[in-house]
This record gives structure tokens, C-alpha cells and sequence, in this order.
């Protein structure tokens, strides 16, 4: 029952976040309407990814729980560099969320080579997870252009999100597991280039 519950938890917030993501994403950067759709959107894939994990730990799914904390990196981190806080708050957040991730990427990539064949899925997210979370842990300063790592890491959860969707009403395979990141990857590198100027 409780499982059910969570279940439909996570499918409401991943249907609002999908909705409202895409308002946030092409309403003008830094106005009322995107800061609020923003929050939305962070607020609903935080649920999504915590229902995600906790639902891998009732019915355990080793690829869930990765995918759920994956998720949650990248909405965390993303709204951490566009907060409008002290540098030393926005680098310590920004550590403790990338420490935080380090374990479950680890996991995951375990996980990707230890059922005698290779899980590319967790192989292609879990080496993401860690090449945005060891820069993360190891900053000393302000990036030059937080913006930048705010576009890329929402705009990866937006991605994460709309790959889910497919995922539960497409047939399986690995195309449309991947396919999401092959397409979403450059609009993201647009974005990043426009927000730095």
C-alpha cells in the first residue's frame, strides 16, 4: 500500500515537473516567470527523486536507487548555482551535494560490470555523475560563470525526467534511454553559451 502511494507521488511530480520545466525553460531567463516555474520544477523533481529512492529500497532495484540520486544531484546542484548566497555558502552547499553523490556513483558504475555483462546505461550515468560531482568537491572558488553550471545541471534533471517518461511508455531499449541525453547534450552547450554572454 505504502508503495502505491509512492508510486503515484512520484508519477504527479514527474508529470509537473515535465509540465512546468518546460515553462521555466523557454520564459525569459532571470524574470518572475522563470524564477517561479523554476522553484516548481525544483520542488517537484525533488519529490520524484527521493520517491524514486526510497521506492528502490522497498522493491529493491539497484538501477532505480542510482537513477534517483542521480536525479537529485542535478536538481540540487543546479538550484545551489543559481542561488543568490554568499560564495563561501554556494561553494560549501555545492561540496557537500557533490561528497554526498560520490557513493552512489560509485554504485552505480559497480553495478554497471558486476552481472557479467556491461549495464551502458549505468556505465553513461554513473561516469556523468562523477565528472560533475568530482569538480564540484574540489572547487576552492566561485566558478566563473555559475549560470552556466545552473543551465547544465536543471537542464540534465529536465533531461533525466523526460527519459523517465519515455522509458515507462515506450518499449525498452537503450536508444531511448539515451537518446534524451544524445539530443538534449547540445541544446544544453547552446544554452551555456548564451547565458555567458
Amino acid at each position: 500500500m505504502t508503495a502505491q502511494i509512492l508510486l503515484y507521488i512520484h508519477i504527479a511530480a514527474g508529470t509537473i515537473a515535465l509540465t512546468i520545466g518546460a515553462l521555466a525553460a523557454f520564459s525569459r531567463k532571470g524574470g518572475n516567470l522563470h524564477i517561479q516555474a523554476g522553484r516548481v520544477f525544483v520542488i517537484s523533481m525533488a519529490v520524484t527523486a527521493l520517491s524514486a529512492i526510497v521506492l528502490s529500497t522497498i522493491r529493491p532495484n539497484p538501477f532505480l536507487l542510482g537513477i534517483g540520486f542521480f536525479t537529485g544531484y542535478l536538481v540540487f546542484s543546479g538550484w545551489i548555482w543559481a542561488r543568490r548566497i554568499k560564495i563561501r555558502l554556494r561553494l560549501r552547499y555545492a561540496k557537500w551535494v557533490a561528497w554526498l553523490s560520490m557513493a552512489p556513483a560509485i554504485y552505480m558504475l559497480y553495478h554497471a560490470f558486476s552481472h557479467g555483462f556491461i549495464n551502458w546505461i549505468l556505465v553513461v550515468f554513473g561516469g556523468i555523475l562523477l565528472s560533475m560531482a568530482i569538480p564540484d568537491a574540489i572547487r576552492r572558488k566561485n566558478p566563473e560563470s555559475p549560470i552556466r553550471l545552473h543551465a547544465s545541471r536543471i537542464g540534465g534533471a529536465y533531461i533525466a525526467a523526460f527519459t523517465a517518461f519515455l522509458a515507462v511508455n515506450i518499449e525498452w531499449s537503450l536508444w531511448v534511454w539515451l537518446g534524451p541525453s544524445a539530443v538534449g547534450a547540445p541544446l544544453i552547450a547552446w544554452a551555456q553559451r548564451r547565458f555567458a554572454r
